[in-house]
C-alpha cells in the first residue's frame, strides 16, 4: 500500500479568556516557527491518495489539531499534548483520534506521534543544516548517518522566504527536506514541510511509492504497496 498526501492549512486561532496559564518559559527566536501555547489549534485540509496493487483511492477531509495541555519538566523544556481530530466536510463534527506529544528544548523540537518520536525542527535554523530525524527511533531510513548508521536524513532547503499557499502568501517560511529520493524504479521518496513564522506547519506533502521489483513489471512503475 501507498499513501501520498497533502496537508494545507485553513484556519490557525487561540481560544479566549478561559486558556490557563502556561508554564514560564522563554523560547529560542527560531521556536516561533513552530509556536505552542495551550489553547491553540490549526485547522488543515487533508488530500490523500491510497494506492494498493496500482489502483488509486482518493480521500478529502479536514484535520483540527490543538494544544490541550502543557508540561515544564525541567527548566528550558516543555512538553504540550496535542489533540488530534477530523471531520469530513466543514458543516461535519469532529471526531477524536489520537494525542501526539511535542518537546520543545533548546537544540530541537520533537514529535512523539504514539511511541514514534522524531525530530521535527533542529535550532538553530540554518539553510543547508541536516540532521537525523529519526535519531529518538529504530526506523533506521534510506540515508546513512556516521555513528549511527541507517538514518533519514531532514535537510533546511529554503529558509526565511516567502510561499504562497492558495490565496493566501506566507512572508517568512521556512522548509524541511524529510525525504528526497526521486526513484522511479524502486522506491520513489519525497517528504516536505513547510513552517511559518509564528504560525507554525502550514503545508505537508508526502509522496512514498513502493514498485513493483519483479521481473514481470519491473520498470513499468507498478506500485503494488
Amino acid at each position: 500500500m501507498h499513501v501520498s498526501g497533502w496537508i494545507g492549512i485553513v484556519f490557525v486561532g487561540l481560544c479566549g479568556a478561559g486558556c490557563s496559564p502556561e508554564p514560564v518559559y522563554t523560547p529560542l527566536p527560531d521556536a516561533a516557527y513552530m509556536p505552542l501555547m495551550k489553547g491553540m489549534f490549526w485547522l488543515y485540509q487533508v488530500d490523500s491518495t491510497v494506492i494498493t496493487a496500482n489502483v488509486e483511492t482518493r480521500y478529502g477531509n479536514q484535520l483540527q489539531v490543538e494544544v490541550t495541555d502543557s508540561i515544564n519538566s525541567v527548566p528550558g523544556e516543555v512538553t504540550y499534548l496535542l489533540s488530534r481530530s477530523r471531520r469530513q466536510g466543514a458543516s461535519a463534527p469532529f471526531a477524536p483520534l489520537v494525542t501526539w506529544r511535542v518537546q520543545r528544548t533548546a537544540q530541537e523540537l520533537i514529535l512523539r506521534a504514539g511511541n514514534t518520536a522524531y525530530v521535527a525542527l533542529a535550532f538553530p535554523i540554518i539553510r543547508s543544516r541536516d540532521w537525523n530525524g529519526n535519531a529518538y527511533n529504530t526506523l533506521g531510513g534510506n540515508d546513512f548517518c556516521e555513528g549511527s548508521g541507517p538514518c533519514d536524513v531532514y535537510t533546511y532547503t529554503l529558509v526565511r522566504v516567502p510561499r504562497e499557499l492558495g490565496e493566501k502568501t506566507f512572508s517568512d517560511v521556512v522548509t524541511v527536506e524529510e525525504g528526497n529520493t526521486p526513484d522511479r524504479l524502486v522506491r520513489f521518496d519525497l517528504r516536505m514541510s513547510h513552517y511559518a513564522r509564528d504560525i507554525g506547519l502550514i503545508e505537508r506533502d508526502y509522496q512514498v511509492l513502493n514498485y513493483c521489483s519483479q521481473p514481470a513489471c519491473y520498470g513499468r512503475q507498478f506500485v503494488d504497496r
